[in-house]
Protein backbone atom coordinates (compact mmCIF):
# COMPACT_ATOMS: atom_id res chain seq x y z
CA UNK A 1 0.00 0.00 0.00
CA UNK A 2 3.32 2.31 0.93
CA UNK A 3 4.85 1.94 -2.01
CA UNK A 4 1.57 2.40 -4.18
CA UNK A 5 0.94 5.46 -2.44
CA UNK A 6 4.70 6.57 -2.85
CA UNK A 7 4.54 5.98 -6.78
CA UNK A 8 1.60 7.73 -7.28
CA UNK A 9 2.79 10.91 -4.82
CA UNK A 10 5.48 10.44 -7.09
CA UNK A 11 3.59 10.89 -10.29
CA UNK A 12 1.61 14.00 -8.98
CA UNK A 13 4.98 15.40 -8.39
CA UNK A 14 6.74 14.68 -11.47
CA UNK A 15 3.73 15.29 -13.44
CA UNK A 16 3.98 19.41 -12.69
CA UNK A 17 7.26 19.72 -13.55
CA UNK A 18 6.67 18.29 -17.14
CA UNK A 19 4.07 21.04 -17.26
CA UNK A 20 6.34 23.61 -16.55
CA UNK A 21 7.22 23.04 -20.43
CA UNK A 22 4.40 24.75 -21.12
CA UNK A 23 4.28 28.86 -19.85
CA UNK A 24 1.03 29.92 -20.87
CA UNK A 25 -0.63 27.17 -18.43
CA UNK A 26 1.70 27.53 -15.79
CA UNK A 27 1.13 31.46 -15.28
CA UNK A 28 -2.42 30.86 -14.17
CA UNK A 29 -3.70 31.49 -10.91
CA UNK A 30 -5.36 27.91 -10.77
CA UNK A 31 -2.18 26.69 -11.88
CA UNK A 32 0.01 28.50 -9.38
CA UNK A 33 -2.58 27.89 -6.54
CA UNK A 34 -1.97 24.24 -7.46
CA UNK A 35 1.40 23.90 -7.89
CA UNK A 36 1.79 25.53 -4.18
CA UNK A 37 -0.71 22.69 -2.83
CA UNK A 38 2.10 20.61 -3.92
CA UNK A 39 4.77 22.53 -2.91
CA UNK A 40 3.08 22.52 0.75
CA UNK A 41 1.69 18.65 0.56
CA UNK A 42 5.06 17.69 -0.07
CA UNK A 43 6.54 19.46 2.40
CA UNK A 44 4.32 18.37 5.54
CA UNK A 45 4.88 14.60 4.07
CA UNK A 46 8.70 15.25 4.38
CA UNK A 47 8.21 16.44 7.75
CA UNK A 48 5.41 13.78 8.78
CA UNK A 49 7.73 10.54 7.38
CA UNK A 50 11.54 11.89 7.97
CA UNK A 51 12.57 8.18 6.76
CA UNK A 52 10.79 8.89 3.18
CA UNK A 53 12.53 11.84 3.05
CA UNK A 54 16.04 10.49 3.72
CA UNK A 55 15.01 7.79 0.76
CA UNK A 56 13.96 10.88 -1.46
CA UNK A 57 17.33 12.31 -0.73
CA UNK A 58 15.78 15.52 1.54
CA UNK A 59 18.29 15.50 4.47
CA UNK A 60 16.31 18.09 6.06
CA UNK A 61 14.75 15.81 8.38
CA UNK A 62 17.50 13.06 9.22
CA UNK A 63 17.58 13.40 13.21
CA UNK A 64 14.21 12.70 13.05
CA UNK A 65 12.12 9.75 13.41
CA UNK A 66 8.03 9.60 12.02
CA UNK A 67 5.48 10.03 15.33
CA UNK A 68 3.75 7.17 15.02
CA UNK A 69 1.79 8.14 18.19
CA UNK A 70 -2.50 7.96 17.98
CA UNK A 71 -2.50 11.88 18.13
CA UNK A 72 0.01 12.22 15.22
CA UNK A 73 -2.10 10.05 13.23
CA UNK A 74 -5.55 12.02 13.89
CA UNK A 75 -3.24 15.01 13.08
CA UNK A 76 -2.04 13.80 9.57
CA UNK A 77 -5.86 12.81 9.00
CA UNK A 78 -7.11 15.97 9.73
CA UNK A 79 -4.44 17.73 7.33
CA UNK A 80 -5.29 15.04 4.43
CA UNK A 81 -8.60 16.17 4.31
CA UNK A 82 -8.11 20.13 4.57
CA UNK A 83 -5.50 19.58 1.53
CA UNK A 84 -7.82 18.06 -0.31
CA UNK A 85 -10.56 20.24 0.05
CA UNK A 86 -8.05 23.06 -0.77
CA UNK A 87 -7.49 20.44 -3.54
CA UNK A 88 -11.58 21.01 -4.48
CA UNK A 89 -11.46 24.40 -4.34
CA UNK A 90 -9.08 25.04 -7.56
CA UNK A 91 -11.11 25.01 -10.75
CA UNK A 92 -9.93 22.72 -12.67
CA UNK A 93 -11.29 23.69 -15.57
CA UNK A 94 -8.97 26.19 -15.51
CA UNK A 95 -5.68 23.96 -15.52
CA UNK A 96 -3.84 23.30 -18.63
CA UNK A 97 -4.03 18.92 -19.57
CA UNK A 98 -0.87 18.52 -17.36
CA UNK A 99 -2.09 20.21 -14.67
CA UNK A 100 -5.22 18.37 -14.62
CA UNK A 101 -3.35 15.02 -15.10
CA UNK A 102 -1.59 16.17 -11.74
CA UNK A 103 -4.47 17.39 -9.87
CA UNK A 104 -6.42 13.83 -10.68
CA UNK A 105 -3.65 12.30 -9.36
CA UNK A 106 -3.37 14.21 -6.66
CA UNK A 107 -7.02 13.86 -6.15
CA UNK A 108 -6.73 10.18 -6.27
CA UNK A 109 -3.66 9.88 -3.76
CA UNK A 110 -5.65 11.73 -0.88
CA UNK A 111 -9.04 10.62 -1.33
CA UNK A 112 -7.38 7.46 -1.00
CA UNK A 113 -5.58 8.59 2.20
CA UNK A 114 -8.84 9.36 3.44
CA UNK A 115 -11.14 6.99 2.78
CA UNK A 116 -8.61 4.61 4.05
CA UNK A 117 -7.96 6.26 7.52
CA UNK A 118 -11.22 4.56 9.05
CA UNK A 119 -9.66 1.39 8.77
CA UNK A 120 -6.51 1.76 10.63
CA UNK A 121 -3.73 1.12 7.28
CA UNK A 122 -1.15 1.83 10.31
CA UNK A 123 -1.83 -1.17 12.49
CA UNK A 124 -0.54 -3.28 9.64
CA UNK A 125 2.92 -2.01 9.15
CA UNK A 126 4.69 -4.57 10.18
CA UNK A 127 5.79 -6.66 7.24
CA UNK A 128 8.78 -8.39 6.18
CA UNK A 129 10.44 -5.73 4.39
CA UNK A 130 9.12 -2.77 6.39
CA UNK A 131 8.58 -1.64 10.01
CA UNK A 132 10.18 -0.80 13.33
CA UNK A 133 12.35 -3.77 12.95
CA UNK A 134 14.36 -2.57 9.87
CA UNK A 135 14.98 0.72 10.83
CA UNK A 136 18.51 0.35 10.47
CA UNK A 137 18.19 0.38 6.90
CA UNK A 138 17.63 4.19 7.16
CA UNK A 139 21.54 4.63 7.55
CA UNK A 140 22.60 2.75 4.14
CA UNK A 141 20.68 6.08 2.75
CA UNK A 142 22.55 8.38 4.25
CA UNK A 143 26.38 9.84 3.40
CA UNK A 144 27.87 9.72 6.77
CA UNK A 145 30.66 12.03 4.60
CA UNK A 146 30.68 15.09 7.54
CA UNK A 147 30.86 15.03 11.29
CA UNK A 148 27.03 16.70 10.59
CA UNK A 149 25.91 13.66 9.31
CA UNK A 150 26.85 11.30 12.23
CA UNK A 151 25.59 13.93 14.73
CA UNK A 152 22.11 13.16 12.67
CA UNK A 153 22.43 9.70 13.39
CA UNK A 154 23.36 10.02 16.80
CA UNK A 155 20.22 12.58 17.40
CA UNK A 156 17.95 10.35 15.29
CA UNK A 157 19.41 6.97 17.62
CA UNK A 158 19.09 9.28 20.29
CA UNK A 159 15.15 9.44 20.13
CA UNK A 160 14.63 5.23 18.60
CA UNK A 161 13.31 4.67 22.13
CA UNK A 162 10.37 6.93 21.36
CA UNK A 163 10.36 5.72 17.92
CA UNK A 164 9.78 2.35 19.31
CA UNK A 165 7.21 2.58 21.91
CA UNK A 166 5.26 4.27 20.07
CA UNK A 167 4.82 1.81 17.43
CA UNK A 168 5.02 -1.21 20.13
CA UNK A 169 1.53 1.06 21.20
CA UNK A 170 0.47 0.65 17.95
CA UNK A 171 0.70 -2.80 17.74
CA UNK A 172 -0.77 -3.25 21.31
CA UNK A 173 -3.91 -1.46 19.57
CA UNK A 174 -3.77 -3.72 16.47
CA UNK A 175 -3.46 -7.36 19.21
CA UNK A 176 -6.84 -5.50 20.66
CA UNK A 177 -8.86 -5.24 17.61
CA UNK A 178 -7.86 -8.12 15.87
CA UNK A 179 -5.95 -6.36 13.30
CA UNK A 180 -3.02 -8.32 13.30
CA UNK A 181 -0.99 -10.10 10.31
CA UNK A 182 -1.78 -13.54 9.51
CA UNK A 183 0.61 -15.40 11.24
CA UNK A 184 2.69 -17.01 8.39
CA UNK A 185 3.58 -13.29 7.75
CA UNK A 186 4.54 -13.03 10.97
CA UNK A 187 6.72 -15.76 10.68
CA UNK A 188 8.62 -14.68 7.87
CA UNK A 189 9.35 -11.67 10.21
CA UNK A 190 10.69 -13.73 12.66
CA UNK A 191 12.99 -15.67 10.39
CA UNK A 192 14.34 -12.43 8.10
CA UNK A 193 15.07 -11.02 11.34
CA UNK A 194 17.02 -13.00 13.75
Amino acid sequence: MKSIRHVLWSLAVVAPLAAAQQPAAQSSPASRELRALFDAAWDRDMREDPIHATYVGDRRFEREWPDSSEAAFKRRHADDAATLEKLRRIDRAALGSEDQLSYDLFQRDYEARVGLYPFKPRLYELRTSEGVHTRSDVAELLPFATAQDYEAWIARLQSLGRHIDQSTEQLQVAIREKRTQPKVIMEQIGRAHV
